[in-house]
């Protein structure tokens, strides 16, 4: 097992990283990741050839509308979206505010999509 104190940014060969924040009013956050297990490279990018939902969901509305305005202005990303897609079975309580995209053919320089939200 190797450690290393990384302090730029560094290309991450996968595995399980840990982050600790340790704040001078005595707040602490430790957070353990693991590497995605799904490769992008499974993910046909041209394979939406037909109209999409994208079911997404968050804990504030704030959370929600940011998250569709970036997909807005962002290239299309399979792999983006299929993450985002997860986030749909997290349970209600954690997660109350829920929207969904209609996502058109995937233009390459700009996704075309309409968002309907509905938030309870």
């Amino acid at each position: 097992m190797t450690q290393q104190v990384v302090a730029e940014n560094t290309p991450w060969e996968g595995g399980y990283i840990g982050l600790n924040s340790f704040g001078f009013g005595g707040s602490n956050a430790h957070l353990i990741m693991r590497s995605p297990t799904i490769p992008r490279a499974s993910i046909d990018s041209h394979a939406l050839s037909y109209p999409y939902i994208l079911a997404y969901s968050a804990r504030t509305q704030t959370g929600l509308q940011k998250v569709f305005e970036r997909l807005k202005s962002e290239r299309f990303d399979p792999y983006m979206m299929k993450l985002l897609a997860q986030t749909a079975n997290v349970s209600p309580r954690r997660n109350p505010y829920r929207a969904y995209a209609i996502l058109a053919s995937p233009n390459p320089d700009k996704l075309d999509m309409v968002v309907r939200v509905r938030f309870d």
